[in-house]
């Protein structure tokens, strides 16, 4: 898919704790498909890094910054950061980017 100028990604960066990473595997599963079906929502995809097992990347398409802001105010985004505050070994790293290039 192209980008276009409005194109909005987000990554986001989750650790686990210690005997932890299903838990957190579980919880990011759970927001996965009511975020994949708001408004806006171009791609949303979840990746373990192979190196470390406990740390877990969502990669986030949106077609705007601000249907992505919308998206931060769902209950089902609530929920999950309420349910990561007992699985995450720090807080998560969230960077905000833009597309420069794309198949």
């Amino acid at each position: 898919m192209k980008p276009r100028n409005s194109d909005f990604v987000v990554l986001a960066s989750a650790v686990a704790k210690a005997g932890k990473g299903h838990e957190l595997e579980s919880a990011l599963r759970a927001a996965a498909a009511p975020t994949r079906a708001q408004r806006g929502c171009v791609d949303f995809l979840l990746i373990r890094c192979r190196d470390d097992p406990h740390t877990v990347i969502a990669v986030e398409r949106w077609a705007s910054q601000a249907d992505h802001d919308a998206h931060l105010q769902g209950q089902h985004v609530k929920d999950l950061m309420q349910r990561l505050q007992t699985i995450l070994a720090e807080p998560p790293a969230i960077s905000a980017c833009e597309i420069l290039d794309c198949v």
